[in-house]
């Protein structure tokens, strides 16, 4: 890994934090949340379709085209849900912590024990 320069000086100094930042999110973007099953999705399904509609003669062009917008198409509404699904999830347990119940955080916290566990 490649360190990030502290305090960029000069122009070069700069030029090579631009490079290391974009080295990093290129190498560490598959990382974001919802992200491989959003992809594994679209392309199971992309896939999927491309395979039928080739298979009933509608010719490889149009397969291709078919399985590409299915592709887009699930990739992009998988993305939306799971990250509402997500975000929705951190906005309940930021409310519950923050409203100060003792059994409610109790509840919370043998929540997380047991999502722990299971990683």
């Amino acid at each position: 890994m490649v360190e990030r320069p502290r305090h960029a000086l000069t122009q070069e100094d700069m030029a090579a934090d631009r490079a290391v930042a974009r080295w990093e999110a290129v190498r560490t973007f598959t990382n974001a949340p919802c992200l491989r099953p959003s992809l594994a999705t679209g392309a199971a399904g992309g896939l999927a379709i491309f395979t039928l509609r080739y298979l009933t003669a509608a010719g490889p062009v149009a397969a291709a085209t078919w399985g590409a917008t299915v592709f887009g198409l699930l990739c992009g509404s998988n993305w939306m849900v799971c990250r509402r699904a997500m975000y929705a999830k951190l906005a309940e347990e930021a409310k519950l912590l923050h409203s100060q119940d003792p059994h409610a955080l109790r509840n919370h916290a043998e929540r997380v024990k047991a999502r722990q566990a299971l990683q």
